[in-house]
């Protein structure tokens, strides 16, 4: 919190409809079918969490499964994109993780093929959506994952 983030999703809600920004702007909202309060990451295993954490499910191929955010009016080509995620089951190829959307523009965290770490950046470009990372997501295990593009170059990473 003290590197003043543009947003910060916990997604520890255990009820409600909100998912809460920490940094208090950008509220979004939970679809109808996403699961709330399921055990997250925790220690010993992963510490700096709370032994309480919860986080949020999201089940691939099920309507509304997912949490909308306002629109983030991001201008930039610099940003950091992270989260915790622990995939059940195989993940459909190009499933997204964390993305925006304006029109057919898209970018953003998520899957190419095969549970490879993918993104998509540069107005959609097939350059980087096609980009085969070779790091596999390994399934039922918290992975934290990122995303740091650069003007120069993006970085994906799979801390497991």
């Amino acid at each position: 919190m003290a590197d003043n983030p543009f947003g910060y999703w916990r997604l520890n809600e255990t009820s409600g409809t909100t998912a809460a920004d920490r940094m208090g702007l950008h509220n979004g909202t939970y679809g109808a079918n996403c699961a709330r309060g399921i055990a997250g990451p925790q220690p010993p295993s992963l510490l700096g969490f709370e032994t309480t954490n919860t986080a949020a499910r999201f089940t691939n191929g099920v309507a509304n499964s997912f949490v909308t955010l306002p629109a983030l009016n991001l201008n930039t080509n610099t940003v950091t994109i992270t989260a915790w995620i622990y995939p059940v089951g195989t993940v459909a190829s190009y499933s997204g993780l964390v993305f925006c959307r304006n029109g057919s523009d898209a970018a953003g965290l998520g899957y190419t093929s095969g549970s490879q770490l993918g993104y998509t950046w540069n107005n959609n470009s097939s350059a980087t959506w096609g980009y085969m990372s070779g790091l596999v997501v390994p399934q039922n295990q918290w992975s934290l994952v990122a995303l740091v593009v650069t003007p120069s170059r993006a970085t994906l990473y799979l801390c497991n």
